[in-house]
């Protein structure tokens, strides 16, 4: 299997591959993009999984998590992870899918084995679960080791949650 897709779509055939959609050579405009993910969605999910190399899985994850179809992005994830366990760059993109689908537990959880070598994306992606589980201290000193990291207006984001939610709470 090719890392493109194609989709006819009002009587035109569009194509996805590396990560944006063209038609006749020309480059589709981001705003619509809609309907032709959904049409793409359908059509991996009828293909099935099972043919596609690591690469491949991820471009469609990649697809999922673009489009919002964070409960796909799930299962595509973890069949990654579980045929290579050492892929940072999928532990991170499914702890952030777990998140979206209000598995805060499991967003921590399968960063884990990576913390040893920690990158600015792995501790903010950690920092977010640790907000979404309230465990704020936590939340914080990852947060820092990630702007030690060299992270960036991503983890003042994340302070400024730590801090709103800190005020809330003590003034209940």
């Amino acid at each position: 299997m090719q890392r493109q897709w194609d989709v006819e779509h009002e009587g035109r055939t569009y194509t996805w591959v590396r990560g944006r959609w063209t038609c006749r050579g020309q480059v589709v405009p981001q705003a619509q993009w809609l309907p032709l993910e959904r049409r793409l969605v359908d059509e991996v999910k009828a293909r099935g999984f099972d043919n596609l190399s690591l690469s491949e899985l991820m471009d469609v994850a990649g697809l999922f998590t673009g489009s919002g179809h964070w409960a796909l992005a799930v299962g595509v994830l973890e069949r990654v992870l579980a045929q290579d366990a050492g892929n940072a760059e999928a532990a991170v993109t499914l702890s952030r899918a777990y998140q979206r689908t209000a598995q805060p537990e499991k967003a921590l959880g399968v960063t884990e084995p990576f913390v040893a070598k920690p990158t600015p994306t792995l501790l903010l992606t950690r920092a977010a679960a640790l907000c979404d589980l309230e465990r704020w201290n936590e939340a914080r000193r990852t947060t820092l080791a990630a702007q030690k990291l060299g992270a960036g207006t991503e983890a003042e984001a994340v302070l400024e949650r730590i801090r709103r939610e800190q005020a809330r709470e003590d003034e209940a």
